[in-house]
C-alpha cells in the first residue's frame, strides 16, 4: 500500500495578523472583499467583528484545535482550508454568523490562505493576540 499522502507546502514568512488593531488584517480582508467571491461584493471584517474574532481566538489554545479535529474525526495536519476556517469559527469559537458572517469568514480565509489555499494555525490563533 501506498505510504502517507505528504504533508501541504507552508509558504515562509507567513504573517500573523493581529485583529484587535485593524492594521494588515483589515487591509488584507479589504482587498480579499474587493475580489469578491463569485462577483459579489464581500464585506470586510469590521472593528466589532475583528473584536469578536480576537477575543474569542485568545480564549483557545493551539492545542485545543488539534482536540477539536480529532473530537470531529477530521485529519490534523496544522493546516487550515477554507472549509476547515469556516467550521472553527462556527464550533470551535462558537461564533454565529450573525457576529461574522460566512462572507467575512472567507474574506479573511482569503486574505490569509498561501498559494495551496491553507492558512497555519499558529498564523489563524496569532489574530487572537492584542498587539
Amino acid at each position: 500500500p501506498p505510504g502517507p499522502a505528504p504533508m501541504p507546502r507552508r509558504r515562509r514568512g507567513a504573517i500573523p495578523y493581529p485583529l484587535a488593531g485593524g492594521g494588515a488584517a483589515a487591509v488584507a480582508a479589504a482587498r480579499a472583499a474587493e475580489r469578491g467571491r463569485n462577483g459579489q461584493e464581500v464585506e470586510a471584517l469590521g472593528d466589532r467583528q475583528r473584536m469578536v474574532l480576537s477575543e474569542a481566538l485568545g480564549r483557545v489554545g493551539v492545542g485545543r484545535f488539534a482536540e477539536a479535529f480529532q473530537e470531529w474525526d477530521l485529519p490534523w495536519l496544522g493546516l487550515l482550508s477554507e472549509f476547515d476556517v469556516i467550521l472553527v469559527v462556527r464550533k470551535l469559537l462558537n461564533i454565529t454568523e450573525d457576529q461574522v458572517s460566512d462572507d467575512q469568514v472567507f474574506a479573511l480565509w482569503q486574505s490569509m490562505k498561501d498559494e495551496d489555499g491553507l492558512i497555519s494555525v499558529e498564523d489563524f490563533a496569532a489574530l487572537g493576540q492584542v498587539g
